[in-house]
């Protein structure tokens, strides 16, 4: 992990989708900020995920959707990624300097 990694929680099934299971602490998964903001509202159960019951199976299978999806999906950012990081860094040091 690197210094601007920040580790979060991510919906599995997107809380605009399922309401219902916004709280619910099977449907949460760690992830880093921009695997957060990549995957947003992609929702890997293809909008059945009420009708899903989250086993460690069901949430496995749809972790590694949600994976694939963000991985494919990753070349979009990076760029703005990198350019935020940039952005970052120069911020951290003018303030370290006052």
């Amino acid at each position: 992990m690197s210094e601007f990694c920040v580790a979060c929680g991510d919906h599995l099934l997107p809380k605009r989708f399922y309401p219902a299971l916004a709280q619910n602490v099977d449907n949460l998964v760690a992830a880093c900020a921009l695997c957060n903001v990549i995957k947003k509202d992609y929702d890997p159960s293809e909008r059945t995920g009420m009708e899903i019951v989250l086993t460690e199976l069901a949430r496995r299978q749809l972790i590694d959707t949600s994976r694939a999806e963000i991985v494919r999906r990753k070349g979009e950012y990076v760029r703005d990624f990198e350019t935020d990081k940039a952005a970052f860094t120069r911020a951290i040091a003018e303030y370290r300097q006052r």
